[in-house]
């Protein structure tokens, strides 16, 4: 339902549209400025065509297939308007969910199950049971006229930035288990292609008599040739007031191949009254349009990726990744080591060593990996054999040989702030 327009209003647009001027100083297929921003969640970004402003976000959960096709995922569109938005309705019983949002979630569902854009059948992961569902939410926090094709361009960027958990199936019980980002890479989705919507709206003959009928500024001489000249102007992108006076809406969904996805008519007059000189210029303004948003949409990610560093989320940083880079690992020092002395050997050695010189270790000691705290190898060391004594050598080679029980240092991952320490300890069986 339009709202209400005051009469000097309609005669002000009249008058403009038939001097080929429109109230933003646009030509008739000139498009608003389009601005996309990106977040730094995966599916999240503002996109601002005009004043018409929309938050689109996208989340995947898991949830059982359609019974009619059980091998492949979900996909589904909310819309909800916000309070910049419901100015226009607010008189509306409609306000809660008004006609064009409807219109605009079912025109979304259709193109992007139906025309094969999303690759619906890498989201299922048990067939008939468990599948992934895409579900966009689009917000829109201000409302200044085409809503359809600002919706568009809102869902198809958000699938494009979006990345999904990646999950694994096991063999044994059927358990899904879904992996966190750190565990595992996000997994984007596959768009085959791109379809977005373009607006056109028209003026009725049969509206536009009856307007200037009621308008008592413009001479009944006049209303004929008025008619006549105005029902041949067709505008792209209308604004809201464009909208509440033009009542005929042509809207024609397309990608960079010059495929024609859709085409829907809204209003007074159905597809078969347009002619074909008329809908072959809309065709060709639109494939215009979106191989220009389109370009943009892919210029505008990639910029937003080389800068927000997200090729190496999440692994920027991992492990001893900072300690190695500074040297505070020493492990990875080079160390001068001395060979292994006997006892009296040793303790003489050790009082002439200096400071900086390092030795290798033939009991339990202390010794450090890493700044952070002293780890403690519990290290056994056989005796010598006496090789002299062969009676003694056969004995020994017949016993069996010791378990060498070695706990590794306690490690905290940075990336487990709120983990608790964990240990792990291997069992090794020396044999000769």
């Amino acid at each position: 339902m339009s709202r209400t327009v005051p009469n000097c209003n309609r005669s002000f647009l009249i008058e403009s549209l038939l001097e080929n001027k429109r109230i933003d100083n646009r030509t008739f297929y000139q498009s608003r400025d389009l601005q996309v921003n990106f977040g730094r969640t995966f599916g999240s970004c503002f996109v601002q065509l005009g004043n018409t402003i929309i938050y689109a976000s996208t989340e995947a959960t898991l949830d059982e297939p359609r019974i009619t096709r059980p091998s492949e995922g979900r996909f589904k569109v909310i819309i909800n308007i916000g309070a910049g938005g419901k100015e226009k309705w607010l008189r509306n019983i409609e306000r809660s969910q008004p006609t064009e949002a409807i219109l605009t979630t079912r025109l979304l569902e259709k193109i992007i199950n139906r025309i094969n854009v999303l690759d619906l059948e890498s989201l299922c992961l048990v067939t008939g049971k468990m599948v992934w569902c895409i579900c966009t939410k689009l917000v829109l926090l201000n409302f200044d006229g085409n809503l359809i094709e600002a919706a568009s361009i809102a869902t198809i960027a958000s699938l494009m930035h979006f990345k999904r958990p990646d999950a694994t199936v096991s063999p044994d019980n059927g358990d899904i288990i879904v992996h966190s980002y750190e565990e595992r890479n996000p997994i984007p989705l596959t768009l085959f292609h791109y379809p977005l919507c373009v607006t056109f709206q028209f003026m009725d003959r049969t509206h536009l008599k009856k307007i200037l009928t009621e308008n008592q500024e413009i001479l009944p001489e006049q209303h004929e040739h008025l008619v006549r000249k105005a029902t041949q102007l067709l505008i792209c992108d209308p604004t809201e007031e464009e909208e509440d006076f033009l009542h005929n809406v042509l809207i024609i969904c397309a990608n960079v191949y010059k495929e024609i996805v859709a085409i829907q008519s809204i209003g007074p007059l159905s597809l078969r009254s347009f002619s074909q000189r008329l809908l072959r210029s809309c065709t060709d303004k639109a494939f215009e349009r979106v191989r220009f948003v389109t370009n943009y949409l892919k210029q505008t990610l990639e910029m937003h990726v080389n800068t927000s560093g997200q090729k190496q989320q999440p692994f920027e940083r991992y492990g001893f990744y900072e300690a190695m880079l500074n040297g505070d690992l020493c492990i990875i020092r080079d160390y001068d080591r001395h060979p292994v002395l006997g006892d009296e050997q040793h303790n003489d050695h050790h009082h002439n060593n200096g400071e900086n010189d390092n030795e290798i270790l033939e009991k339990i000691h202390n010794i450090d990996i890493g700044f952070g705290g002293p780890s403690k190898w519990a290290i056994q060391i056989n005796e010598p054999l006496d090789m002299d004594d062969d009676d003694d050598y056969e004995d020994k080679e017949h016993e069996e040989q010791p378990k060498i029980e070695i706990r590794t240092a306690q490690l905290t991952d940075p990336r487990m702030e709120n983990n608790d320490d964990y240990d792990m300890e291997q069992k090794v069986n020396k044999s000769k």
